[in-house]
């Protein structure tokens, strides 16, 4: 089942002291298979979604999605695209975060398309840090105990080398995950992309058990902090620590510097999201975007989850979201981004009618749940 080709384009009209604007395209082709040579490039979607952010009159924009980064910073410098509105760079902001923390070794947990292109490893490196990786699954069979990367004098990042093994026991299943698959598939990317996983929307139980096992092999093995590389993870490792074997091993969260840097910037602020949703929600919500409007989103995205039962991230729901000091403006800037109906995260429906007199747009407002699940039916008739 896809929503790929979904009739209607939900619009969520929030109201904010902070302004905000988000385009959540998750038919946005996968990333990682785009790197690695197995589907197509996701560029094209990416800059449609920011042609949008500017139609809602967004002033500079982020990604939450590091892989996505090495195809918006590869359009840049060939100069094939030229961002019509300025974009806050999450992988070299976090790095730098990293940089500034007085470690020698820093754990790195992201994708596998993430890893491979190096972005994090090169900055990293630049600023003297080692990095280790999870293994892949071709370490682990070359008897490999740590992907480890260096600086050298010209500041390229070396090839992995070996240390010390690990003798640790863990519980069975984890054990079984990482014998078949490695750490990096078994454990880092069964824990996002899995069938349990957390682009399912589960963020409790396997995701985090699988997540933390990752993270604590690359403390074992001498990371003195992590960057929480991929949008996803920051949900199941909350915090700005976490506990390996009595000690308190940092956090750098990707998003967190992200949003920290967006709200640096005047004007609305453009999120090009939705690869991820939740993870997309997470931003806004760390942006500091009011409850009503997070909680009208993460309802949306949950019936999408009840109603269409995506196998995919893919098979989410496209929609448009902006929450402004004035409502109103909201509204008529989703209307003209291509909104074809609005869903208010207020429970008013005498605003729902001004609203809908104002922009001539269908309006909708009531209870979040209930309301939401006409949102998705309105928006997928076909395929309900």
């Amino acid at each position: 089942m896809s929503v790929r080709h979904q009739i209607d384009i939900p619009g969520i009209v929030g109201r904010s002291h902070v302004p905000v604007v988000a385009v959540f395209a998750p038919e946005t082709p996968d990333r990682t298979a785009a790197i690695r040579g197995e589907g197509p490039s996701p560029l094209s979607h990416l800059q449609e979604s920011v042609r949008v952010l500017v139609a809602m009159g967004a002033s500079h924009f982020g990604v939450p999605c590091n892989t996505a980064h090495h195809f918006l910073r590869e359009a840049v410098a060939a100069a094939t695209w030229t961002p019509p509105i300025p974009f806050v760079d999450m992988i070299e902001q976090a790095a730098g975060r990293a940089a500034q923390m007085g470690i020698r070794a820093v754990g790195l947990l992201a994708t596998t398309g993430t890893i491979s292109t190096g972005l994090y490893q090169q900055a990293l490196a630049h600023a003297g840090l080692r990095i280790l990786t999870p293994l892949d699954d071709e370490a682990r069979r070359s008897g490999v105990d740590s992907m480890e990367f260096g600086c050298t004098p010209s500041g390229d990042v070396t090839p992995p080398i070996v240390s010390a093994a690990n003798s640790t026991e863990i519980q069975a299943p984890v054990t079984a995950l990482v014998a078949a698959r490695g750490e990096q598939d078994g454990l880092v990317m069964e824990a996002i992309y899995g069938s349990n996983g957390i682009k399912a929307g589960h963020t409790d139980g396997l995701p985090r058990r699988l997540m933390e096992e990752a993270a604590r092999r690359l403390v074992d093995r001498g990371a003195e902090a992590l960057i929480l590389g991929c949008t996803e993870i920051p949900l199941v490792l909350r915090g700005s620590h976490l506990d390996v074997r009595g000690r308190r091993v940092p956090l750098v969260d990707a998003t967190a510097v992200l949003a920290s840097d967006l709200l640096g910037a005047p004007g609305p602020i453009g999120i090009a999201g939705g690869l991820g949703p939740e993870a997309t929600i997470d931003l806004i919500a760390k942006l500091g975007a009011p409850s009503d409007f997070t909680d009208t989103l993460h309802a949306v995205f949950s019936a999408t989850i009840e109603e269409l039962a995506p196998a995919h991230e893919q098979d989410h729901l496209r929609m448009y979201a902006a929450a402004l000091p004035d409502a109103r403006d909201a509204a008529q800037r989703l209307r003209r981004a291509g909104a074809t109906f609005l869903f208010l995260s207020l429970e008013s429906a005498a605003f729902a009618a001004e609203v809908q007199q104002v922009t001539g747009l269908p309006t909708v407002a009531g209870p979040v749940r209930a309301t939401a699940r006409l949102v998705v039916r309105a928006a997928c008739p076909a395929y309900v």
